[in-house]
């Protein structure tokens, strides 16, 4: 086990493919006048974050959180990249790919190739049978991640949840 747990720059040691953008792309405006989202207060529901009450900057920073948008319909109101990271920068999108997953679900679904979110899983994926309790899990459920797989987020030793989805 030589890479121990995920890491946003894994696509320098596991294979990848660039999906490049189509013709038809979405273009978002700057915007024009300056932005007052960096100082705008949020509440934090995160023991790391005493008081829970801080600015979005100071939170982007404390998490560590390598970019951070706010779009609203085709303007981007907030931009920004901590450390080495730029708008062209190149690293895992871990979490932010559920939203790639939901929506290509939802094409699936309009050309017909799912009939509902409310099928079991393993009607497109057969193998799952062999896992006890996969049986019942829905789309909806893993989408909304409420299907009751267990997981923990521990990142400690080689047998961990991490570290059995990382190497497979």
């Amino acid at each position: 086990m030589i890479y121990n747990i995920p890491d946003i720059s894994d696509y320098k040691i596991f294979p990848y493919r660039i999906i490049k953008h189509s013709p038809e792309s979405i273009y978002y405006f700057e915007r024009t006048e300056p932005s007052n989202e960096s100082g705008k207060v949020i509440l934090v529901n995160n023991h790391k974050f005493l008081p829970n009450v801080v600015t979005l900057d100071d939170y982007i920073t404390e998490s560590k959180t390598a970019a951070f948008l706010i779009i609203r319909n085709d303007t981007v109101l907030y931009e920004k990249y901590n450390k080495d990271y730029r708008e062209n920068s190149i690293f895992n999108t871990f979490s932010v790919t559920k939203v790639f997953i939901t929506t290509l679900i939802g094409i699936a679904i309009d050309e017909g190739i799912i009939k509902s979110v409310d099928q079991v899983v393993t009607e497109y994926i057969p193998e799952l049978l062999e896992i006890n309790g996969f049986d019942k899990i829905t789309i909806r459920q893993l989408l909304l991640q409420t299907s009751g797989i267990k997981f923990s987020n521990s990142r400690n030793g080689p047998f961990s949840d991490n570290a059995k989805y990382y190497y497979g």
